[in-house]
């Protein structure tokens, strides 16, 4: 999903809460999941951009975390996740190493995380991607198919023909 705001204002700052509005089940003990709250803060289209991340891992995500950071230092870590940025925004930059916390009693993770990025605005535009939740969405296997009439049904409330 890509979410594309337009800026056509320099005195004007836009704010986006993306929600999903959906009765989520209880998850099983034990299970893990992910809050990823990424902050934009500018002056206006044509100043530097600070991104403050906080990336919150809970049950398995936690462990799993744990273990990877196991094998990582502050800094490895920091140029994986601007490098995972810098994709999408290429004048972006670490503004320090990430803020590691360590829960082990709740079994919750928080890394928080700051950026600078001079340039986000791209003809007073910029495409913000929710990334969790396009990788969760499955592409078809095949995307141009093609389905014999013999094989395709259709029923219509009226008489009309389509």
């Amino acid at each position: 999903m890509v979410i594309t705001i337009p800026h056509t204002n320099e005195d004007l700052c836009y704010a986006m809460v993306l929600t999903v509005w959906k009765d989520i089940p209880t998850p099983a003990s034990g299970a893990g999941s992910i809050e990823i709250v990424e902050s934009y803060n500018g002056e206006s289209s044509r100043s530097a951009v600070s991104l403050e991340v906080t990336k919150t891992y809970h049950g398995m995500e936690a462990d799993q975390m744990r273990y990877s950071l196991s094998s990582l230092s502050p800094a490895d870590l920091s140029k994986s996740h601007l490098n995972y940025y810098a994709d999408n925004t290429p004048s972006i930059t670490a503004n320090g190493l990430p803020i590691i916390e360590d829960d082990q009693k709740t079994n919750t993770i928080v890394i928080k995380e700051k950026y600078l990025i001079t340039e986000l605005w791209k003809d007073n535009r910029h495409s913000f991607v929710a990334d969790r939740i396009y990788n969760e969405l499955r592409k078809p296997r095949v995307s141009q198919r093609t389905v014999s009439a013999s094989r395709l049904s259709i029923h219509s409330q009226s008489n009309k023909p389509f």
